[in-house]
């Protein structure tokens, strides 16, 4: 038997599944996408308490985040402007507008993973919020993927990226 057909059937089914998959990806991306979230986790014996809702629609993001250190009582307050979401996960940033740890005005940018719902899902994690300086406003979220940031389990409440 020749090779020849195999090597043939092999090319063409891999150009057809990487086809599927930039369409699909496509039609994913071209839709309206949104991420929510609130509650707390721990980072280094720190409390911690985010609250987030982002929203991007023809390609425009809202929304707000709201970011607590109890421990080191800093509380920053982000207006969203930017939200890359690639399956699960999120990268969302925005301008700081309100800020008593030094930060208002700069921009902002973290990374959420929502693992489902129920007894049996794995936790919903968040990543530290990491600063950027304003001329990074609207786009800050497109130069990473989720996975550039390191992630904690929240051990309360909920994230939902859709």
């Amino acid at each position: 038997m020749s090779k020849k057909p195999t090597l043939v059937f092999a090319v063409l089914l891999f150009a057809v599944i990487g086809y599927t998959a930039l369409s699909v990806s496509s039609v994913v991306a071209a839709g309206p996408t949104s991420a929510t979230g609130a509650g707390t986790l721990t980072i280094l014996g720190e409390l911690r308490n985010f609250a987030f809702t982002a929203s991007t629609n023809k390609g425009i993001t809202k929304g707000q985040a709201q970011l607590n250190n109890r421990d080191q009582d800093a509380i920053d307050h982000l207006d969203i402007d930017c939200m890359k979401v690639v399956g699960n996960k999120a990268v969302i940033s925005g301008v700081i507008t309100k800020s008593n740890s030094g930060q208002e005005g700069n921009t902002g940018v973290f990374s959420v993973e929502d693992n489902g719902e129920g007894n049996h899902a794995a936790s919903d994690r968040l990543s530290l919020v990491f600063f950027y300086p304003p001329q990074y406003a609207g786009t800050l979220c497109t130069f990473f993927n989720p996975g550039d940031f390191p992630t904690s389990e929240i051990e309360g409440g909920n994230i939902q990226v859709h």
